[in-house]
């Protein structure tokens, strides 16, 4: 288990956010717009505008930031 990950040099740039950053953009942001989950918190990115989440069905999304 990690709290969170910062891999700039790792293919596209990886960083896996904590639980307090995942919970604060959650809060603001609202859900991932992942079709038929209800809940979907962020919970990494890849430094170019891709949002990574996971729903409550365990189904990973990856979803561009609006520009």
């Amino acid at each position: 288990m990690i709290g969170e990950a910062s891999l700039p040099d790792v293919d596209s740039e990886c960083f896996i956010h904590s639980p307090a950053t995942a919970t604060e953009h959650f809060r603001e942001y609202g859900p991932a717009p992942i079709t038929g989950e209800p809940i979907a918190p962020v919970l990494a990115s890849d430094g170019g505008g891709h949002l990574f989440t996971i729903g409550a069905s365990e189904q990973v999304g990856l979803f561009c930031t609006p520009s």
